[in-house]
């Protein structure tokens, strides 16, 4: 290691999340002093689901995690460590972003456009598997009961965004399911509504009339499982009980966990949107060093080190997490 690199005397792990923001964390730092800390070790800080308790399920690499606090929190944080003599060390997580539910907005995109998706290839996905139901189609296997007792169930309902007047099937309520948007005509019948695109919807949605035929349309949608199931058979994904994806799934995954699927961090446009961020904090000095999670996932851990190192604008700590 080149003599320029911080290397840490001792550690100490502080576990982020909404009810321990940077601010807490900061309040710290005269005790870990005391301790003879060098560096404090933080969970990711980048932003994850609401509510996540860990961070390590990753929705947006671009934007810090809001419920630990603003990127002036961070700053101020990181400058009393610093007059404390602490530096920062950070959870990276470059193997796999949090899915399912309704708040990753790349994964959604998938979704919804399928293979024509600009992050189509940000996520390592086999469009053309050997199972047939999945020819051009992502797993979605979200379902805690077989597709059949949920259609009947009603626990897969189709709901209409009048704020951005787009369509999507949800299922129990929490995971969203997006419409392609060539299937939207299908929902109503002609001539119903004179426009049926994303745009033309959020506009009719501002006339009453409309969106009464809008949200009647969708109802009666609804109230009808064939009908519901033949929309759902003309989307991009297929919807399926949680243990299928034990035999079928078509998206790589961390380890057996379906909601944390892996990223192809190896490719350039996804690994410099994935640093952007936290490059541009080790430039500003804020962060000496980052620990990376689970890199035995990666398609080639060794290139990604040595890639991280290149492109790191200026000399860090790097330390990694070596399942054995």
């Amino acid at each position: 290691m080149s003599g320029d690199i911080p290397i840490p005397r001792a550690t100490y792990r502080l576990q982020l999340n909404r009810d321990f923001r940077f601010a807490d964390a900061a309040a710290l730092a005269g005790y870990l002093e005391r301790l003879g800390i060098s560096h404090a070790y933080l969970s990711p800080i980048l932003k994850a689901r609401a509510g996540s308790t860990h961070g390590y399920d990753t929705i947006d690499h671009a934007v810090l995690n809001p419920e630990l606090g603003s990127l002036d929190d961070f700053r101020a944080m990181a400058a009393q460590f610093r007059r404390h003599g602490i530096g920062l060390i950070v959870d990276f997580v470059p193997n796999h972003m949090g899915v399912g539910g309704s708040d990753n907005t790349y994964w959604l995109d998938v979704l919804e456009q399928g293979e024509a998706s600009r992050y189509a290839g940000w996520f390592d996905i086999d469009w053309h598997p050997a199972e047939p139901s999945l020819a051009g189609k992502l797993l979605a296997p979200v379902l805690g009961k077989s597709y059949g007792e949920a259609l009947a169930n009603h626990d897969l309902a189709l709901r209409f965004d009048a704020g951005t007047g787009e369509l999507a099937v949800w299922a129990h309520k929490h995971h969203k399911l997006p419409l392609a948007p060539a299937s939207y005509a299908d929902v109503f019948a002609a001539p119903t509504l004179p426009d049926t695109s994303k745009p033309g919807l959020e506009a009719a949605a501002r006339d009453p009339d409309l969106l009464r035929r809008i949200e009647a349309a969708v109802a009666a949608l609804n109230a009808d499982a064939d009908a519901l199931d033949a929309l759902i058979g003309r989307q991009h994904w297929r919807v399926a009980e949680s243990r299928v994806a034990d035999d079928i799934i078509n998206y790589r995954r961390f380890f057996i966990v379906s909601d944390l699927a892996a990223i192809r961090i190896e490719r350039r446009e996804v690994f410099d949107h994935a640093h952007r961020l936290i490059f541009s904090l080790i430039a500003e000095g804020l962060i000496d060093g980052l620990r990376i999670d689970h890199i035995d996932g990666l398609w080639d851990p060794k290139a990604y080190c040595l890639a991280l190192r290149r492109a790191s604008p200026r000399p860090i700590y790097i330390v990694v997490e070596k399942i054995l």
